[in-house]
């Protein structure tokens, strides 16, 4: 039985041979569980057509046929949630697609925090986020070179979102220069840059056995007293009250552009800098004539010392000759590591000055330092150095402007759904990796608004449980980010903490997370 995996527009085949032979198991009925060996053998692996990346949608085809019979690979199960991101995270695939998704041509999502009118020049740029309880916390920076004071020219403010409203909250001590924005809580140091302007990268809420001296910190961009310009550590008992250090820079090299996470795998700091390197026949000399942007790693243990800048990401063949890697965003999707890939290039009639041009490629990584660029062809159209959080089940970023804050709403990163076939409906089919079934049952995010959504339940060797089969559990005409999964009134508890996969045939409709949680 033979499979193929095709990629639209595709570009090379190297690559492609290399992603096909990671999906497919020797001898197996579609795509392989994502740690499965990338070894293969002479018989094994099935015939490749000459393909490569994808510009921005991934297509898996079962030749005709092949359904519903289909053997699937012995595994252990996986914990939920399932976030459907890219075909090794589906298996028996029938003409599934995997599409990120875009804001680009849809209506600015709402202002939640205007700048003030007086003031046409200033703009807010987020900078992090933090779910609690009662809300989110959001700091962000306040920009306005027209400002006399030049230490209020860029300075951390702080708000929160509570239903839905942007509020400030009340502080006991505020450097505002402001009445109507009494939410500043950081303003640059008082000496002279050598390098770039006050900037905050990220604020962590340090993980447990790691916050001994505060339980927030910084990596902020700024002048110290001796030396030159560059990073900073900052911390904090409560996220607004900042403890500084600027004696001297942890870190110089010329690029304030970088992003900050925990790795709780490693137990480590990760640090995500654009590196500059040599590139003497620049095509378009900008204010960095002879230098190239690329996106480089480091790592610490205590956010004091860190490791040189090791690249890990740069433009390659398949990227317009211009491209430079500006900023890479990361975040935890699931099991893995998602990432915003701000692309730049200079503007070829403006020489020696900053360009004006970025777009965002979405990118995914198992270990955060390889990285799978399968959506190269799509500009998500949005970028924000906040991380992603959740309102009524949907990921929320927070970006900023002239015009103020905003609050971005996606039902998904990407779309899982059927390849559109001109003059026929889109239909697709696949089969989850194991998992067991969970205590409060499970909830689907999808979208089936214009279309239908079946699901069955099966055992470990797929064969489907009596009683769930997918006639019994049919969603037409609806969508939804927590939608319980049902069939017609079976009793779960025969099921619980059992082994089981779920098989999903999709008339016209996506699939994006499965979960056992309403509220994740």
């Amino acid at each position: 039985m033979r499979r193929m995996l095709f990629y639209n527009e595709l570009r090379t085949t190297r690559a492609a041979a290399q992603v096909m032979r990671r999906m497919f198991h020797p001898g197996g009925a579609g795509v392989s569980p994502a740690n499965s060996s990338t070894e293969t053998h002479a018989g094994e692996t099935p015939a490749l057509p000459r393909a490569s990346l994808s510009r921005g949608v991934i297509f898996l085809l079962l030749l005709p046929g092949l359904l519903p019979s289909f053997s699937l690979r012995a595994e252990s199960p996986v914990p939920l949630p399932f976030y459907f991101l890219e075909p090794t995270d589906v298996l028996a695939a029938s003409n599934v697609s995997f599409q990120a998704n875009s804001v680009l041509g849809q209506p600015p999502p709402p202002i939640l925090w205007p700048t003030p009118k007086d003031k046409p020049q200033c703009s807010y740029a987020p900078v992090s986020s933090e779910q609690r309880t009662d809300g989110v916390r959001i700091w962000y920076e306040r920009i306005d070179a027209s400002e006399i004071e030049e230490t209020n020219q860029r300075v951390l403010c702080v708000g929160e979102i509570k239903q839905g409203k942007f509020v400030i909250p009340k502080l006991e001590h505020t450097l505002s220069a402001w009445p109507r924005e009494p939410n500043v809580i950081m303003q640059r140091s008082p000496y002279r840059s050598t390098w770039g302007g006050f900037n905050v990268h990220q604020i962590l809420e340090r993980p447990k056995g790691e916050d001994q001296a505060a339980p927030y910190a910084m990596i902020y961009w700024d002048q110290p007293r001796k030396g030159d310009a560059g990073g900073l550590l900052a911390i904090s008992q409560n996220g607004l009250d900042w403890e500084t250090s600027t004696e001297t820079a942890l870190f110089t090299e010329h690029n304030d552009a970088y992003t900050l996470i925990w790795n709780e795998r490693a137990r480590e700091y990760w640090l995500y800098q654009t590196k500059l390197e040599d590139w003497p026949d620049k095509p378009y000399p900008d204010n960095l004539e002879k230098w190239r942007r690329v996106i480089s790693l480091r790592h610490s243990r205590d956010l004091k010392s860190w490791s040189p800048q090791e690249v890990i990401l740069r433009p390659d063949e398949q990227d317009p000759k211009a491209r430079e890697f500006y900023l890479l965003k990361v975040f935890k999707c699931g099991s893995r590591f998602a990432g915003l890939l701000m692309r730049y290039k200079a503007d070829p009639d403006r020489p020696r000055k900053h360009g004006s041009h970025t777009t965002t490629e979405l990118v995914l990584s198992d270990d955060g330092v390889h990285w799978r660029r399968s959506f190269r062809g799509v500009d998500v159209g949005f970028w924000s150095y906040a991380d992603a959080f959740r309102q009524d089940g949907r990921f929320c970023f927070v970006t900023g402007g002239r015009s103020g804050l905003r609050i971005l709403t996606l039902q998904g990163l990407v779309a899982c759904g059927a390849q559109k076939k001109e003059g026929r409906p889109a239909t697709a089919s696949f089969v989850t990796h194991l998992f067991r079934f969970p205590e409060p049952g499970l909830f689907l995010n999808f979208d089936a608004s214009k279309g239908v959504l079946n699901a069955e339940l099966l055992d470990e060797k797929g064969n489907p449980f009596p009683g769930f089969t997918a006639s019994q559990c049919q969603f037409e005409a609806v969508t939804g980010t927590a939608v319980p999964l049902k069939w017609r009134n079976q009793d779960f508890s025969q099921l619980k903490n059992r082994p089981m996969r779920l098989r999903f045939v999709l008339k016209n409709a996506s699939v994006y997370a499965l979960l056992q949680n309403a509220s994740i």
